[in-house]
């Protein structure tokens, strides 16, 4: 996604340059990396369970430089499902609240 090959929309395609370029959650607004890590009104709870205190995706952000921080994002990425192509999906836009992944620690019990 950092290097603007992904599925995002505003992504380049291989397949397509016609492909809208409006988020498919909030079409409101172009799905940039930014967009689509830090501003997506719809990623509102999974981005405050996972990403508190990360403000930039720039490529001086501190976000880069910390193994807890990049584990968060990874965990945000899978828990939203940014950047998975949109047909893996029968419906869009997912529930924000079943896009908050539980704790390990709950997860973990029989």
């Amino acid at each position: 996604m950092r290097a603007q090959k992904s599925y995002l929309a505003t992504h380049p395609s291989w397949s397509s340059s016609d492909v809208p370029r409006l988020c498919p959650l909030y079409a409101e607004e172009q799905e940039t990396f930014c967009h689509a890590i830090l501003r997506c009104p719809v990623k509102d709870a999974p981005r405050s369970h996972h990403l508190q205190g990360v403000t930039s995706v720039g490529p001086d952000a501190p976000l880069w430089s910390s193994v807890s921080v990049l584990t968060a994002l990874a965990a945000y990425i899978r828990a939203t499902a940014t950047n998975y192509p949109l047909d893996m999906f029968l419906s869009l836009p997912p529930s924000p609240t079943s896009m908050v992944v539980p704790s390990p620690t709950a997860s973990a019990l029989p």
